[in-house]
């Protein structure tokens, strides 16, 4: 009834018009990505939901949208200012990350809150990499605030059509889990040639340098894992929560990363 009065008041659609597209079908964690929005007349409010691997109705998908926006009411907040929410709901069970940030909409600065929605399963997981993901929500949250500021709708055509491959990088990121290395499988193990020595060297000064974040490319997918070995050997133990060996997608949030590089002109893995 409230959405066909605001319908005959505004002329237009209700806000709790839902995105059907589906860029977290083949994600095997991510059950929804949630946008909502703090309504002056019917306060917190769905705007878009992208479907993952589980399906929510509606009126779930609102009570969670309840759930993060319930006290932002009369609060004054920084514009620039994002903040941080993590939820576990018992109906329905599943654990809610999200962001809050201000963006326009209307004519006017509304609060937002952008969630990922994910099995409470998978909790122990996504606290190992809670700190990633939130920084790779603050990064959507920015990019969706600035263009929105142009167009609303425009904006979130762009910001879906973005999504599949953040979904990819995603789920790459959560299954990014390595076992400790193996001294037998690293460059330290091995009798190295005085050029490659002197790589190696190079290797770790920029591995320390960069506060233990590298990413290697090459095309002898053994040889990049070795040297994955090898730089974790020189990180702390949380990194292997973080890192990865070579494989497709390339996932840039993780720690040492190899990754197979077809148009890599030299066999020799390069350090970032």
């Amino acid at each position: 009834m409230m959405s066909a009065l605001w319908g005959a008041l505004t002329g237009k659609k209700p806000v709790t018009e839902v995105d059907l597209q589906n860029p977290f079908q083949h994600s095997s964690f991510v059950s929804c990505l949630l946008l909502s929005l703090w309504d002056n007349i019917f306060g917190p409010t769905r705007l878009r939901a992208w479907g993952g691997c589980q399906t929510y109705p509606a009126s779930d998908l609102d009570q969670l949208g309840r759930c993060v926006l319930d006290g932002e009411v009369c609060r004054t907040v920084d514009d620039e200012v994002i903040e941080t929410k993590f939820n576990l709901v018992n109906e329905p069970s599943c654990l809610l990350s999200s962001v809050i940030f201000t963006a326009p909409y209307r004519n006017s600065s509304t609060r937002f809150a952008l969630s990922i929605v994910a099995d409470r399963a998978h909790l122990a997981r996504y606290l190992e990499l809670f700190d990633v993901c939130d920084d790779m929500l603050r990064r959507l949250a920015r990019c969706l605030s600035r263009s929105m500021s142009l167009n609303t709708e425009a904006a979130l055509h762009v910001f879906s059509r973005s999504l599949p491959a953040w979904s990819r990088t995603l789920d790459a990121l959560f299954y990014a889990k390595l076992p400790p290395p193996s001294f037998g499988h690293t460059w330290l193990f091995q009798t190295l040639s005085p050029p490659k020595l002197a790589f190696l060297e190079k290797i770790l000064t920029s591995h320390l340098q960069t506060c233990c974040r590298t990413l290697v490319l090459g095309r002898d997918c053994d040889e990049i894992n070795q040297l994955v070995d090898t730089l974790l050997l020189f990180s702390e133990s949380e990194a292997l929560t973080l890192s990865r060996y070579a494989s497709e997608p390339c996932v840039l949030d993780v720690i040492p990363l190899g990754h197979t590089d077809t148009h890599t002109h030299t066999q020799t893995p390069g350090e970032r």
